[in-house]
């Protein structure tokens, strides 16, 4: 779904310059590399399909970071991590309380988003604009 609606919209990015950038929204949960890290809560079905589902969105996002590389290169885009915010989703439906406010949140990932470069493009990054393990 992620790579349809990026490749529906990038005639439209084209045109608002060489520049843009792309961000997927995805959880550290999705990072194959932070499987060994100890969970706040015991592991459910729908969890292991939450975290599959964002690590596709991971991967879809990495090959469209090697795609705009070839055909757009001033472009970048990334996948975000925003944490764990204190939201019904993020808080179990009030079971537990997450250490995160959305608007904290926010304010970072916007700075993460504004400070990303084509250098950067690729990247998996916390919503402070630090490196996540894949």
């Amino acid at each position: 779904g992620a790579h349809r609606v990026v490749a529906a919209l990038l005639p439209a990015l084209a045109r608002s310059g060489p520049g843009f950038k792309i961000v997927s929204v995805s959880s550290r949960l999705g990072s194959t590399g932070n499987t060994l890290a100890p969970l706040a809560y015991d592991l459910r079905s729908t969890d292991v399909s939450y975290r599959t589902s964002k690590a596709a969105l991971n991967m879809a996002t990495a090959c469209i970071a090697v795609e705009l590389r070839r055909t757009h290169p001033e472009a970048a885009c990334c996948v975000l991590d925003p944490g764990w915010v204190n939201t019904d989703m993020g808080s179990k439906g009030g079971v537990v309380k997450p250490p995160l406010e959305p608007p904290e949140v926010v304010a970072g990932m916007i700075a993460t988003i504004e400070a990303l470069t084509k250098d950067r493009s690729g990247a998996f990054l916390s919503w402070q604009g630090e490196a996540v393990p894949w």
